[in-house]
């Protein structure tokens, strides 16, 4: 499957995701992994937006990492179902399984790509409760299925269960965009550049919501691409001024360098902070997936204007 319908299917699920005005739970981890690659070992870490769909089952959007193993340097997103099972009213075990998209840097024939496979993810985590509170601390193994390697992680983290919050009407509201930060190409023989977003954003609904713009990638020395982009993202409001967000869509680029025009994908997550009724300020993380083995990632920080 290539990048860009898999970009599309992940949109379609994000949206359905984002369409339901459930409870859910945002989640951050890291711990050691290994590898079937002679015993490799090294650090991984995960993030990830859960959305309880219906009692114990619920769909999770992911970033994992897998560290640095020598010459691979793997990482991805993926979209997990996942069903949960309380023993007791202040834990709670969970399994997760899904469909896993990697971006691998690695250098084969010596030149150096970023190296596309889908795999399978899956996790088992048990979780506990601090107290009456939403806060939770989780010890968690995950298994990662793929053509070229396998690895198996053990991690610790902590997270947040969320309630759903009664929100204005969205429908006749804009909100502009900008956003600037450091982009750095996967391929590491790239420099830093400076990169640029303008974007529009249109809410859904409560949980919800689409953009569209521009997006100025700078000149890495390996890529110097600047496009028009779509993305649909699902919301998870963390408190009264906080909510995280996961995302992804299409990208159609320009290269200065090679002087080419593709069709590619982008995927994030970000949080925003509100801090009127009609700003806020934000930071994202962005990764672009090519389909000619030149990813970039970009670090922003942004603010918006709600009209």
């Amino acid at each position: 499957m290539n990048a860009t319908k898999l970009v599309l299917l992940a949109a379609i699920t994000v949206g359905q995701a984002g369409a339901y005005a459930a409870d859910g739970s945002v989640y951050i981890g890291g711990g050691a992994l290994n590898s079937n690659l002679s015993g490799q070992h090294t650090f991984t870490g995960i993030m990830g937006i859960e959305r309880t769909l219906s009692g114990p089952w619920a769909v999770d959007i992911v970033y994992l990492n897998e560290g640095h193993l020598e010459n691979n340097h793997r990482d991805g997103f993926a979209l997990l179902g996942a069903y949960a099972w309380e023993p007791t009213s202040r834990s709670a075990v969970r399994f997760a399984v899904g469909p896993y998209y990697s971006m691998n840097t690695t250098t084969i024939n010596s030149v150096e790509i970023n190296e596309k496979k889908l795999g399978v993810l899956s996790t088992l985590s048990l979780r506990r409760y601090l107290g009456n509170s939403p806060w939770y601390v989780f010890a968690q193994y995950d298994r990662v299925w793929m053509p070229t390697f396998n690895t198996n992680g053990v991690l610790l983290g902590f997270g947040a269960e969320l309630e759903p919050r009664p929100r204005p009407d969205p429908t006749e509201k804009l909100d502009l965009e900008v956003w600037a930060g450091p982009s750095k190409s996967t391929i590491h023989s790239g420099a830093v550049a400076g990169g640029l977003m303008f974007d529009v954003k249109k809410p859904l609904g409560p949980e919800s919501s689409i953009t569209g713009g521009v997006l100025v990638e700078g000149d890495s020395r390996v890529t110097n691409r600047a496009g028009v982009f779509g993305m649909l993202w699902a919301d998870e409001q963390l408190s009264r001024h906080w909510v995280i967000s996961a995302g992804v869509g299409p990208y159609y680029a320009h290269d200065r360098i090679d002087h080419s025009d593709r069709l590619m994908g982008l995927a994030s997550f970000k949080a925003t902070a509100k801090l009127s009724e009609h700003w806020s300020i934000g930071a994202t993380f962005i990764r672009v997936i090519s389909t000619n083995q030149k990813d970039t990632d970009l670090f922003m920080l942004g603010a918006t204007g709600a009209f």
